[in-house]
């Protein structure tokens, strides 16, 4: 492979649609025939500075750089095209349900990918191009790493939904309070996943309704089809952070009715003892004139008396079925 700038991309391919991707040197060779791919690693290069400096990309495209919490957002300027997505981080990211922003820049003859962290879509690509098949046009192209993107979203859904269905099985019947803490955490990562999401539905649907003419009516089917899968997956995060909502509903009413049955319990016990607590105090008290005070049976008496009337006021209880 050609040794790249360390500022510039981290691959650059040259796709023509009849013989296989080919590596070139985008400092150094003038542009060829077909479509140009420049892909970035933001994190570890000025991408947008690069870009700029060789000719590549105007600077309306910085506002769409890899930021800290960026939205997906389209804009256009002429027929250059920037749209910034949201994909999954890779598989050793799931459990965290982390997603990354990539920026895509295209023009007629150009592609350029810019992503900040650890994208597996993106990465998977560079590795291995001819994955994207006989791409002949930017167009092609572009729609081939926005389904990426897009499915690059599915293990972080599917592993969201997957482990409220493994929390509901553990919690559900249980009193597992410990993973409680679990169920919202997951309910937070289902939420940051749904906000950063949500706006690429439609980012890609007026990237389809607003392609350049360079884009065929193939390539803004495929984004349109891209947008439509978008849109299932945020379904599923919908569904998967309502689903554990009624989890933890379900958990609350299950705690409060064990709750109230402790406290019932304990209110059946006090009402029992309050009458024994009365009659031996009353006993007990250190005054003249309480009857056979002297006597050696009247110990035995009062314990028996103390058992009739705790157990005359359990057959009540059980005779209304208050137990």
């Amino acid at each position: 492979m050609t040794t790249l700038d360390s500022r510039g991309p981290a691959v650059a391919w040259r796709f023509d649609g009849e013989r296989g991707p080919i590596t070139f040197d985008p400092a150094a060779e003038a542009p060829g025939g077909g479509v140009r791919w420049l892909s970035f690693d933001g994190a570890a290069a000025s991408p947008l500075e690069w870009l700029q400096q060789h000719g590549f990309a105007d600077a309306s495209a910085a506002s769409l750089a890899p930021a800290d919490d960026p939205r997906p957002a389209l804009l256009r300027s002429g027929g250059r095209i920037a749209v910034s997505l949201r994909t999954g981080a890779g598989e050793e990211a799931v459990a965290g349900a982390a997603v990354e922003p990539v920026l895509l820049l295209a023009q007629r003859d150009l592609v350029v990918t810019v992503r900040r962290g650890p994208v597996a879509a993106i990465e998977a690509l560079e590795a291995d191009p001819a994955a994207a098949g006989r791409v002949a046009d930017a167009g092609a192209l572009l729609a081939v790493l926005v389904e990426r993107c897009v499915d690059g979203l599915e293990p972080v859904v599917d592993g969201i939904t997957e482990q409220m269905d493994l929390l509901e099985e553990r919690l559900i019947g249980r009193t597992e309070d410990s993973l409680v803490p679990m169920l919202g955490q997951h309910r937070r990562a289902a939420l940051h996943v749904h906000r950063r999401v949500a706006p690429q539905r439609e980012v890609l649907h007026r990237l389809a309704a607003e392609a350049p003419d360079w884009m065929d009516d193939r390539a803004r089917a495929l984004i349109a089809r891209a947008a439509e899968a978008c849109g299932r997956m945020l379904e599923d995060i919908q569904a998967a952070r309502d689903h554990a909502a009624l989890v933890q509903d379900e958990m609350a009413a299950q705690q409060n009715e064990r709750l109230n049955r402790r406290l019932y319990l304990f209110t059946v016990i006090a009402s029992i003892f309050l009458p024994l607590t009365f009659f031996t105090g009353l006993l007990g008290a250190n005054v003249e004139g309480i009857p056979y005070a002297t006597a050696a049976w009247a110990f035995a008496v009062v314990a028996a008396l103390c058992v009739l009337i705790a157990t005359v006021q359990f057959l009540v209880l059980r005779w209304f079925r208050l137990l």
